[in-house]
């Protein structure tokens, strides 16, 4: 929710930054959030114990929900957000983002 909220906040109210600045702090926003969400997500549904299936495949469950989760949000903050747009490159971001976190966690805890 938290994450949604972010994103429909109106154009006028974020910082004016230059444009550089707006793609590099931009893009890393993007991945840190979703790198982070999908790690919690990964973790969050690996330890759960109420469904063996989406703990078995949590990985697939993580990705399965964080991904389409990051693009829906993209394409609405364009749609319905006031000055703000959909930009491919901030949804490669999420995804790039959403693999990290993956990784980060087999990392850590070791392979499924």
């Amino acid at each position: 929710m938290v994450i949604a909220s972010v994103y429909f906040l109106p154009g006028k109210d974020l910082p004016i930054v230059s444009f550089w600045d707006l793609l590099q702090f931009d893009k890393v926003g993007h991945f840190l959030v979703f790198f982070v969400f999908t790690l919690i997500l990964k973790t969050g549904l690996k330890r759960q114990v109420r469904f063996a299936t989406i703990q078995q495949r949590s990985t697939l469950s993580a990705l399965a929900f964080a991904i389409p989760y990051g693009g829906i949000l993209e394409y609405l903050q364009g749609a319905v957000s006031p000055d703000r747009n959909s930009d491919l490159m901030d949804f490669v971001a999420n995804v790039a983002g959403c693999l990290v976190g993956i990784v980060i966690f087999q990392l850590i805890y070791g392979r499924e």
